[in-house]
Parts: structure tokens; sequence; C-alpha cells
């Protein structure tokens, strides 16, 4: 194993003196020696880590830009329907359109999750040989493929593989968990993280002010948003990614460059901790030593398998919660209101719903994520979505909530909430849950197996849910309520904690657990050398020997 210089005898001068610990300057001029747990994260906000952070909100930036309440569909839409109307009045037209174009748009809809399962599969394949940061610029290239092909695209097979360029953009940058993950100090992993539905939040409010801003350009708004995402957004990001962001240690020393994965972590910590930086990077060593030999198979084995399956039972949770109901069914539902009476600003107020959810749900994982726990706080908002499905999806099946306007407003706010509780747990807290629970060996596959699932889960349930009609909200609020119900419950007795903690003490959670404990812990061998001496006296006994 690659021996670091003086990390046997860490603390050690070369003539043998023992180095003092790295001081630091106290509040009443004295000094005071380190304490990992009780020091402030704010120091270890080094430039290398500003710079994974800005990526980060960056990409969460361009995937809500595209993803948002416009990106879905009414680009399609208006052009397959031939519309030079703008495009909050095709809103108004979503549940009178002919079965042909229902299904039209229902293709262009189910193309993106399937093209991003494909893309996460060649993630789970190669990423571990690209790397992090190869394949967030490989993602950014597509996506600005993608965003060409759809502003210059004349036909319907051009939308389609616009789309799909799309989805596969969207399922290689998801990656960016992995490298949050990876390039955070354990006790800031979950706020790292966090940035990326910061810029989700943003590039929502950005696409929505957009093209609300374009209207009057009728079918060429969304050429020209299109460009625009190209052009600004996906340009610099692969700039950035290419140019500015070192690749994650964790990835530089499973591909044996050891040198550069020091040198990346020195420069992600602060220089005062150096002694605890060596002492990091010695156990990543030995992390990474284990996963040489567990290459390939460790997913499957009985220590690993259960942090496999909860990865995929997450990966499925983000739907059963949610995640595609408050994309474009509630908006149907809104156009009945007699308050918005105007489709012209019916888009306007979908999309403040969404974006504000999603900077509202970015806050709640700031403040909590990792000072809550990922555990409690995934429970604590099963629980807040089973609160407001209850009431706001009441008030939308009885259409009690379109007949008065405190009623309206109460509506609007419980979806504005869904829409953060969404952001806070399924979209943040899940995929860094996922990240941190896998081994080094296999944490590229594992990953990009559960966003395979994810996308495949996505797509059928948008081609279920194409357009939801009052009549059937009311089987959907029930859905949402059981699986609530349901997921705050697993959530809690099957969800090891992960918050502020490095890959040892995950592990030691892990054994610990009264369920997943059973496969990790090793059988003793006390009860095996047992039988192995009884089984030497009994031969003893039978070949006469007293």
């Amino acid at each position: 194993m690659h021996h670091l210089p003086g990390a046997g005898d860490a603390g050690c001068s070369r003539g043998g003196a023992p180095h003092a610990a790295p001081m630091l300057p106290a509040a009443d001029g004295g000094v005071e020696g380190k304490d990992a747990e009780a020091r402030d994260h704010r120091e270890h906000a080094t430039p290398a880590l500003w710079v994974v952070v800005w990526i980060g909100a960056a990409i969460g930036f361009l995937v809500g830009f595209t993803d948002g309440p416009g990106g879905a569909f009414l680009p399609a839409i208006g052009s397959m329907l031939d519309l030079d109307t703008p495009f909050a009045h095709i809103r108004s037209r979503l549940l009178d359109m002919c079965d042909d174009t229902k299904r039209d748009v229902e293709i262009y809809l189910v193309i993106k999750p399937l093209a991003a399962a494909l893309s996460a599969l060649f993630t789970a394949c190669a990423g571990r040989r690209l790397g992090r940061r190869r394949t967030m610029a490989i993602g950014c290239a597509v996506f600005i493929i993608a965003s060409l092909t759809e502003a210059f695209s004349q036909t319907k097979a051009g939308l389609y593989l616009g789309r799909a360029f799309n989805g596969g953009a969207e399922g290689l940058l998801m990656c960016v968990y992995v490298g949050a993950v990876e390039v955070a100090p354990k006790h800031n992993r979950g706020r790292l993280a966090a940035f990326d539905q910061l810029g989700r939040g943003m590039g929502v409010l950005s696409q929505g002010l957009l093209l609300f801003g374009l209207q009057s350009q009728g079918r060429w708004a969304w050429r020209l948003y299109n460009v625009f995402g190209a052009y600004v957004a996906g340009f610099l990001l692969l700039l950035l990614s290419c140019g500015g962001m070192a690749d994650t240690p964790a990835s530089l020393a499973q591909r044996g460059r050891l040198d550069e994965a020091r040198e990346a972590l020195q420069a992600l910590r602060n220089p005062l901790y150096s002694r605890e930086t060596e002492a990091e990077f010695q156990a990543l060593l030995e992390e990474c030593a284990a996963s040489a030999k567990e290459q390939g198979r460790s997913a499957l084995s009985r220590r690993w398998l259960p942090r496999t399956l909860l990865a995929v039972f997450l990966a499925i949770s983000y739907n059963a919660l949610g995640g595609v109901l408050n994309k474009f069914n509630m908006p149907a539902m809104l156009y009945r209101s007699v308050f918005i009476t105007s489709s012209d600003w019916i888009y306007l107020y979908y999309t403040l719903l969404m974006g504000g959810g999603s900077l509202i749900g970015a806050v709640v994982l700031l403040l909590w994520v990792d000072s809550l726990g990922r555990r409690k706080l995934l429970v604590y908002l099963s629980l807040a979505n089973i609160l407001i499905v209850s009431i706001s999806g009441s008030m939308i099946v009885t259409q009690a909530g379109f007949r008065s306007l405190p009623a309206m407003a109460t509506v609007i706010i419980g979806l504005a909430l869904l829409t953060a509780t969404h952001a806070a747990g399924p979209q943040g807290t899940m995929w860094t849950y996922i990240s941190e629970i896998q081994p080094l060996a296999d944490r590229s596959l594992v990953f990009g197996a559960a966003v395979c699932v994810n996308e495949l889960a996505q797509a059928a349930v948008e081609a279920v849910l194409l357009i939801t009609s009052c009549e059937r909200a009311k089987k959907l609020v029930t859905v949402l309520v059981i699986s609530n119900i349901l997921a705050a419950g697993l959530f809690w007795f099957l969800l090891p904690e992960t918050a502020r903690r490095d890959a040892a003490e995950i592990n030691a959670e892990f054994d610990a657990h009264w369920l997943w404990g059973r496969f990790t812990r090793k059988p003793p061998r006390q009860s095996r050398q047992w039988g192995a001496g009884s089984g030497a006296r009994r031969r003893s006994s039978s070949s006469g020997v007293d």
C-alpha cells in the first residue's frame, strides 16, 4: 500500500521529536487545541470546496432550468399542435386534446426518464473509470447538444431526439451527489448537497420568468429558451467542471493516482488541520485497498446487500411520495379555479409555486439535514406530507378550495409546501443517503442503478398520470397519504443514521442495527472452534486414545 510520509508516526518530525498539535487562537487571545467534533464548519470552507459548492449549485440550476413547469411538455405541445398562441394558453387545452395528441405528448414525456435510465446505467458501469469530473463534463456537453437539437428541430422526431439527449444529460449529472459526499467533511455532507436544491429552485424560477416574458414571441419562445440554456448555462458549467474543479480524492485514489488524491484532499481541507487530513487520507487508502478486493461483487454480498436494497427502496420512494404529482397534475386542477380565470397567469402562479417550494426545501436542508439527521428529517417530512396532502388534496377533490379566496390561498400554500417537502426529502436527503451508505468499491455502480430504477418508475408514473382530472385526484390523494404513512414507518425502523459519520462509523451503525446487523455481523468463531475441538475429541475416542 502507498505509505504516506510520516503517516506511520503521525505527529513526529524527522528527528523523532513529536510535533506540537496545531493550535488555534481562542476568543480571549489565548490558544486552544483542536477538537474535531466541536470546530465550526466554516473553518473548512476552503477555495477548492467553494468551487465544488458552486458547481453543485450550477448543476442544480441547469436541471431546474430544463425541468421546470415549462420544460416538461409545453414546448412539445405547442409544436405538435402547430400553435402560435402563448405558452399559458396551451395549458387550458390540456384536458381537451384528442387521443393522438395525448399520445404524442405522452411519448415526449416518457422519453426523458428512459434516456436518463440508460445514461445512469452508463454511469454505473463507467463512472469509476471516468471519475466524477469527467462524468459531469460529459453530461454538460450532452446537455448542450440536447438544447441545440430542441431549439432548431422542425419535426416531432427532432423534439423526441432532443428530449432524449436532455434525459441522458440529467442522468449523467446526478453524479453530483456522489461527488458532494466524497469531497465534503463528514459534518457538512448534507449541507453541501443542499446547494444543488438551492440551484434547482433558482433554475425553476428563472425558467418560468423567462418563458413568461417571452410569451409575446409565440412559438419561438421555447426555441430562444433552449438556445439560452445551451449557450449560457450549459457552456459556462462545462467550463467550470473541466477547468475549475479537481476530481474527488476517492475517485483519484480508486484509479491509483494517490499523489493527486492526497493533493486534492489537502486542498479541500483546512491547512490548520494537516494531521487530521493525513489521518483521513490513510483511512481513504485503507478503504481503497479493501474495495480493490471486492470490486464488482460487493453490492450483492451478504454484508452490502442490505444497502443495495435500501438504495432501490429509496429510489422507488422518490416517486411514491409525490415526485411526479406536483410537476404537472396540479395546474390542470388549479385552472378550474374561479380566481385564476386567465390562462396567461396560471403559468406564472405555478412557476412561483414550484420555484418557491424548492427554495423552501433547500433552506430546510441547510438548517436541519446535518443537525437533525437524515432519518429524523425524512420521517418528519413524510408526516408533514400526510397533513398537507390531507388538507389540500381534500379541498381539491371536493373543489371547495376553488370557491373562496382564503380556501384558494390554502390550496396554493399547501402545494408549495408539498413541493418543499419533496425537494428537501426525496430530491435532497435521499440521494445523499444513497451515496453515503455505499462502499467505495461499487458506489458508482449502485448509485447509477438506483437512478436507473428511479427514472424507470418515473416514466411509468408519467405514462399513467399524464393529465389528472379532479375525478382521478381522489385516488391519487389516497395513494399519497398511504404511501407517506408507510414511508414514515419504514424510514424510522429501517434507516441507520449517517449524518456526521465517516465510513467506519456508518458501518458500525449498520452492524448495530436490529435488522441489518443480522447480515453485516460476522458469525462468531467460538462456535466453530468448539465444533472443531469436539470433532477432534470424537476422533481421539474412536481411535482408542485415552
